[in-house]
């Protein structure tokens, strides 16, 4: 199974790597840490899945850099990219936020994956609220990737 992680937060990412990788067979499992760096991966080559932020900063940011502005719909905009592509590929939104976004263009966790399905329908597969003091998150991962053909 080949999976892309795009996703900022170095201990998210590493939670969910070590996860997936204690989890799957065979796994081939590729990082990315930003909005043109996931983009990038997703339009080079095909995943059984994608696990997807929704906001992260423009480019890969090294210890003393801003990595570009942050983008609160980071995600939201890769799937319009995709989409405007015609790229077929299946995503999971992977996020720590209930309420993503500012004023007026604030959204919660349950209002944007109504979004995303709507709009989205042949990419998206779910979303998975991330909580680092609980494991409830494991079996969500778990379930979205075993309704795509994932194998233990």
């Amino acid at each position: 199974m080949n999976i892309l992680v795009v996703e900022d937060d170095d201990n998210k990412r590493h939670q969910l790597v070590t996860f997936l990788m204690e989890t799957y067979r065979d796994l081939k499992c590729v990082e990315a840490k930003s909005y043109q760096s996931g983009l990038k991966a997703i339009i080079n080559e095909r995943y059984n899945v994608v696990f997807l932020d929704m906001t992260m900063p423009t480019f890969d940011r090294a210890p003393a850099e801003g990595g570009g502005r942050i983008r609160p719909f980071a995600g939201r905009e890769i799937f319009a990219q995709i989409a405007s592509r015609h790229i077929a590929q299946r995503i999971i939104v992977f996020t720590m936020f209930e309420v993503l976004g500012e004023g007026e263009n604030q959204v919660t966790a349950l209002e944007l994956d109504r979004q995303l399905r709507g709009t989205y329908d042949k990419n998206y597969i779910g979303l998975i609220y991330y909580n680092a003091a609980s494991s409830e998150w494991k079996g969500r991962v778990k379930d979205l990737v075993g309704q795509i053909g994932g194998n233990e």
